[in-house]
Parts: structure tokens; C-alpha cells; sequence
């Protein structure tokens, strides 16, 4: 799932002007100021940034998804080869 959603991202991103919708949110000044300066270090914008925690929060949740999915094998257990494809 995480190659989809960078597959998503990619398209998202590779005409900003017809695939990209601005949105607006309040957050502190603190974490705004924490934000720009992280941001500022790894040579990105403030909407790179926040871009990039999104599709990296929901990669976990996506991965998350899959653990708890596992809850539901057989008692024999699951193929580690398959484990590991599901990650």
C-alpha cells in the first residue's frame, strides 16, 4: 500500500495547478516555528513538509491496518515470505 500512495502522491504533485487542492488549518506558533525550522534544515518548503508527515502518517496507518489483519490466521501460522510481502 505504500507504493500506492506515493503513486497517488507523485500524480498528486505533477500538476499542481489542475491535481492540487489548497487547504487551510490553524496550528500553534510554536509547532508552525518548529515546523519551518525542520523544514528549513531538510531544504523544503512548509507545505513539503506537512505533505510529507501526511502521506508518512498514513502509511503507518496503512501498515497498522495490515498487523491487525494478521490477527486472523490459521492456527498453523502465516508463511514468513508472505509476512513479509504484506509489509
Amino acid at each position: 500500500m505504500t507504493h500506492h500512495i506515493h503513486i497517488i502522491y507523485s500524480y498528486c504533485m505533477s500538476d499542481t495547478s489542475t491535481n492540487s487542492k489548497t487547504i487551510n488549518i490553524s496550528l500553534p506558533k510554536k509547532l508552525v516555528i518548529e515546523i519551518d525550522k525542520v523544514a528549513k534544515d531538510e531544504f523544503a518548503s512548509r507545505s513539503d513538509f506537512i505533505r510529507d508527515s501526511i502521506l508518512r502518517r498514513l502509511n503507518a496507518q496503512e501498515r497498522w491496518e495490515v498487523v491487525t489483519d494478521l490477527t486472523t490466521l490459521q492456527k498453523g501460522g502465516v508463511d514468513i515470505d508472505e509476512l513479509l510481502k504484506r509489509l
